[in-house]
């Protein structure tokens, strides 16, 4: 007598959903990876531009010093810089710092004031070297599986003064 076997056996669809799970689970491991890759690429790019931009609003406020005529000589703009200050973007003087996250508003711009905190925070100090050359430094440093910074230095002159 022969029987007429129509479809799986419970036991044959569990064999087959183990090889199944066994065959994908190196592909789930890369896709994890490559989604950890891509958010400490993000997260680079990310500090790198606002480490920059730290450099940029310092140039700013020299220069708005400067157009302004102002007697105020470059090194006393930032006297109080030297042990780090918060800048953002619609900042005409640097803020003292403390421990404060960047936050990021509802355009996408990073400030202080407004927004949902972000892990990166940015430090900026200014060291006049003398009255017309500030060396500036950017740090923005964050949190995500390890600590992280970028660290950018900009030598900035006065421009009515010759360089050293």
């Amino acid at each position: 007598m022969t029987q007429n076997r129509n479809g799986f056996s419970l036991v044959e669809a569990l064999v087959a959903l183990a090889v199944l799970s066994v065959a994908l689970t190196p592909l789930f491991a890369q896709v994890n990876a490559a989604f950890r890759v891509s958010r400490a690429i993000e997260e680079n790019l990310v500090a790198s531009g606002l480490a920059q931009e730290g450099i940029e609003l310092v140039r700013g406020m020299r220069d708005d010093n400067w157009f302004a005529g102002s007697p105020v000589p470059m090194g006393d703009l930032f006297d109080d810089c030297t042990g780090g200050c918060q800048v953002q973007f619609n900042d005409t003087f640097p803020q003292l710092t403390g421990d404060v996250p960047l936050k990021r508003d509802d355009y996408g711009r990073y400030r202080y004031d407004q927004g949902t905190d972000t892990p990166f925070h940015r430090t900026i100090t200014v060291e006049a070297e003398s009255a017309t050359h500030l060396i500036v430094t950017s740090e923005v440093a964050w949190t995500s599986n390890a600590d992280h910074s970028v660290v950018v230095t900009e030598h900035l002159f006065d421009w009515l003064e010759p360089g050293p």
